[in-house]
This record gives C-alpha cells, sequence and structure tokens, in this order.
C-alpha cells in the first residue's frame, strides 16, 4: 500500500495543511473526477476547461477521500488533508509514477 508520503515523494508542495502524518495516509488511488472517488482516494482539484476541481472538495469528503492535491492555498475550513502542489498539471505525471512503482523504469 503507498502513503501519501510516497506519492509526494520528490513533488514540490507549497503549502499543506494535514490532519494527519503523510506517513500514515494510506492511498488506493488517485482520481481527478470527483464522480469516481472512493474511500482510500486522493483528489486532484484542478482547474480544468470547464470547471474547477476545487468546486468538488466537500462531495470528494462525504466519499471518503483521504486528501486533495490542490493549485491553490488549503482551505483550514475543510475536514481533509490539503497540498498545493507546484504546477500540479505538470506534476500528475510524477505523481502517478510514485502511485504506480515507476512503470516506465522498469
Amino acid at each position: 500500500m503507498k502513503t501519501l508520503k510516497d506519492i509526494l515523494k520528490e513533488i514540490e508542495v507549497i503549502n499543506s495543511f494535514a490532519l494527519t502524518n503523510p506517513e500514515t495516509i494510506e492511498v488506493k488511488g488517485i482520481e481527478e473526477n470527483s464522480k469516481l472517488i472512493k474511500p482510500g482516494y486522493v483528489f486532484v482539484a484542478r482547474k480544468g476547461i470547464n470547471t474547477n476541481g476545487e468546486f468538488f472538495i466537500e462531495e470528494v469528503i462525504s466519499k471518503g477521500a483521504v486528501a486533495v492535491l490542490r493549485e491553490t492555498p488549503p482551505d483550514r475550513n475543510l475536514k481533509i488533508s490539503q497540498f498545493q502542489i507546484k504546477n500540479l498539471k505538470k506534476s500528475i505525471f510524477k505523481i502517478l509514477s510514485n502511485f504506480y512503482d515507476n512503470p516506465c523504469k522498469a
């Protein structure tokens, strides 16, 4: 099982609001679509062409997401660990590579 610390290896976190230690947050999946979030998933809340993923943070909290990766500073009023990632759009590839054990190196 991967932890949040594992998937954020070599990722520049600008700001964070962690409810628990990232070493203890187990990650079962990573998803950008709030409708596909399951318990244990990390939600990637970034701006798209038609909408902003940050509008769906409360929805993913209710679905059991364990953390949110975002482009803007964390909202300390939300009851979920949040990490502001530098250049999230570019960093998502490294985050996914970390989650899937760096398949390009195999």
